[in-house]
């Protein structure tokens, strides 16, 4: 009976009322084991069934039946629920006499005597244990004196064969909650591979964002900007988008490394300032980036350009971008002392 537990509350509780139908069942509900007690988890009663409201003592029964699961039931009394579950037997069936005095509580005992129930099965496994409730014997050929039979595995097999092959029905009631299971089980594989690519995206991306954080380093030990010994250093690159030989355009990047720390944006609104003095306003891209080698730190600028060939002069322009950068660090050293006499005022 394990796999009746491993179903989810809506799953189990449809098996409960197909099984309680087919069985012709009063009630049936579920026992899970919760530290020493027993708690229901679901149910059925068979006045749940009527469309219309049932005679007063159905009503009354139901009730009953509802505070019953309500309560929790300790398994250490060697009453019922539990015995069946504390014992380890597979199958256990009372009757008669027996219902009431192995009846735990209050409650329990006055659902018993409201719903007539003159049978009770309980249907044990490692997970809990199955209650179902007959007020008339399901099977004549199982009779005792003493009212209460305890059946191995092989003697509840017999039983669970006996009583479906009486009502017709039974197999069927087994195929359909193996059924439900084995779809449960399909679903919940799907669902965990599911969880574990998404785990997966969510870890690609981390690495993807830390590779481009590490990029701006790679491309600086690359290109052994980390070897020089300048404060800052400018060199002009010939991009292989370059014009044809004879057109009066010349495409190039311009790179920008400063070995000093320095203000980003004072650096990139001081570079477009002097771009624009000489003419320079074809800009087709920029990059900024900023890293740090053996604890000195890096910015780098990427400048695509576009200018004339004939207004262009590369010594002069190396000469004028440095002089910008310099501007910049030159006002942000001044910040820096003056914030130094005020902390020291």
């Amino acid at each position: 009976m394990d796999y009746v537990f491993l179903l989810d509350s809506d799953d189990r509780r449809r098996f409960l009322q197909l099984a309680g139908r087919v069985l012709g069942c009063s009630y049936i509900c579920t026992w899970c084991p919760a530290a020493n007690q027993l708690i229901s988890m679901e149910g059925w009663h068979h006045e749940e069934d009527n469309n219309v409201p049932g005679s007063s003592s159905g009503i009354m029964s139901l009730r009953l039946f509802d505070a019953y699961r309500r309560s929790i039931c300790s398994i250490l009394r060697g009453c019922i629920p539990g015995l069946t579950f504390s014992s380890g037997f597979n199958y256990l069936e009372i009757k008669d006499a027996d219902v009431m005095s192995l009846a735990a509580l209050n409650e329990q005992r006055q659902f018993y005597q409201k719903a007539g129930i003159k049978t009770i099965m309980f249907l044990g496994s490692g997970k809990g244990e199955v209650e179902l409730g007959m007020a008339t014997p399901p099977n004549a050929g199982y009779r005792s004196k003493s009212g209460f039979m305890v059946y191995d595995r092989n003697l509840a097999q017999e039983l669970e064969k006996s009583v479906s092959n009486k009502l017709g029905g039974g197999q069927k009631m087994i195929k359909a909650g193996i059924e439900i299971l084995r779809r449960k089980d399909k679903a919940s594989v799907l669902a965990n591979t599911k969880n574990y690519l998404t785990s997966l995206k969510a870890q690609i991306k981390e690495l993807e964002e830390r590779n481009q954080m590490l990029e701006p380093m790679r491309q600086l030990i690359e290109e052994g900007i980390g070897e020089s010994k300048e404060k800052v250093e400018v060199r002009i690159i010939r991009t292989a988008e370059s014009a044809p030989e004879g057109s009066q355009f010349i495409n190039f990047k311009l790179v920008i490394i400063v070995r000093e720390q320095c203000e980003m944006m004072n650096l990139v609104v001081h570079l477009l300032e002097c771009l624009k003095e000489r003419g320079i306003t074809n800009l087709v891209a920029m990059e900024t980036s900023t890293a740090s080698q053996a604890g000195a730190i890096f910015a780098r600028i990427n400048v695509g350009l576009q200018v004339k060939a004939s207004d262009w002069d590369e010594e002069s322009f190396t000469e004028a971008a440095k002089g910008a950068v310099n501007d910049v660090l030159h006002v942000d050293d001044n910040k820096g002392d003056d914030d130094r006499s005020l902390n020291i005022l």
